[in-house]
Order: structure tokens, then sequence, then C-alpha cells
């Protein structure tokens, strides 16, 4: 009988033999796949949308684990996906110890594209680098942690990261409010289907003032 509460249907990628071989995940399709029930995701309470994301983000930061111990991802965007994932869980899960080092996450992948693998995922891990730091003004902190991670980068390579960043966060209430509609008229949703909505949601917290700032440095 299947069993079904908040989380349906796991495919792990789990060794059952000794001298069994990782599987080897060549594409993003063949990613284990966690179904999540949106029967309790309300879109007009915010309280329900928070509970649901942290169950959510719960899972998916073991499940990520779970994919890198037990499997040999070798497709580099089903690789990002995943690190992507787990930073957006940690945060979700506030996980700061663990996201201040997002930004390191892509530097051992020889394809990366170059401002992601000299900067990782900045965004995030400024903002967990500046709620462990003692100093009072969040912004402030922010701000300063993540320029100081594009000091490696080109100026070009700057500007794109920067202006990217900026257009994420100018974006994330629109795209969140879309990724709502599509998540709550189904009964479940794959966490292969939820990047947009994972990211929307994290990015959608972020103070306007922060884009400000940030666009003195364009």
């Amino acid at each position: 009988m299947k069993k079904s509460i908040f989380l349906l249907f796991p495919v792990l990628c789990m060794t059952k033999l000794v001298h069994a071989q990782r599987k080897e995940i060549k594409a993003f399709s063949d990613l284990p796949t966690i179904n999540y029930s949106t029967v309790m995701l309300k879109a007009s309470d915010e309280a329900s949308i928070d509970s649901w994301m942290k169950n959510i983000a719960a899972i998916e930061a073991k499940h990520v684990d779970s994919i890198f111990t037990n499997c040999n991802v070798t497709d580099i965007n089903t690789q990002v996906f995943l690190l992507r994932i787990k930073a957006l869980s940690e945060f979700i899960n506030a996980d700061w110890q663990q996201l201040q080092h997002a930004d390191t996450v892509f530097r051992s992948m020889l394809d990366a594209y170059g401002p992601y693998k000299k900067a990782g995922i900045t965004e995030l891990a400024a903002y967990a680098k500046a709620i462990l730091d003692p100093s009072p003004d969040l912004t402030k902190k922010y701000v300063h942690f993540f320029i100081e991670n594009m000091k490696p980068l080109t100026a070009d390579e700057q500007a794109y990261f920067i202006g990217s960043t900026i257009k994420l966060f100018s974006d994330a209430n629109d795209l969140f409010t879309e990724e709502l509609k599509k998540a709550t008229t189904s009964p479940v949703i794959a966490d292969t289907l939820m990047a947009h909505f994972l990211r929307s949601y994290v990015y959608r917290q972020f103070d306007t003032s922060v884009s400000s700032q940030l666009m003195a440095y364009l």
C-alpha cells in the first residue's frame, strides 16, 4: 500500500549489495524524485506556506545529501541544481553555519561558468555570514560580505553577477505568486519541479534596500 502523508513515493539511490556500484546520474531525468503533497499548502495563508516550506526544506536537505553520498552525479547541470536546492533548503532551515559556505560550492567544478565558479551562491552565503556576524546592521553586513566575494571576479563578471542577483530579487514576488498558483492546482508536486518555487520563496524575503545598495556597485 502506498504511503501518503507529507512525503510521497520516495525513490532513494541506495546500494544494497556490498560490492554494488554507485548509481550514475548522467542527466537531470535520472534524478531520484520525491513527490510532496500540497494539501496543506494554502495560497492565502502565509503561516501555512512557511510551515510547508520548512517541512519540504528539512527533507530536501537530507535528500540531496543522500544523492551525493549514494550516487555518482556526472552531469554538471544536475550537480548545480542539487547544490542550489541544498543552499535554498539551508536558508529556509536557518542553517547559517552550513549556508555560509555556499559561496564555495562550485569551485571544484572544472566546467562551471566563471562568475559562479569563483563566487558560488554568494547571494545566500553572504546572508548567512551577515546573520552570524555580531554587528547590528544586517543590510550593511550583507552588502559587505557580498562585495568581498566579488573581488576575485573580473569587472564584467562582477557586473553580470550583481545584475543577475538584483534581477532575481526584483522578480521574486511575481515568480512566487506564479509558482504558488501552479503548486496548489495539483495534489502533489515533484521536487525536481520546485527550483523556481523554492528560489522565489527565499529571494522574496530580501529587503529592497539590499538591491538599492548593490546597484551602487554596477
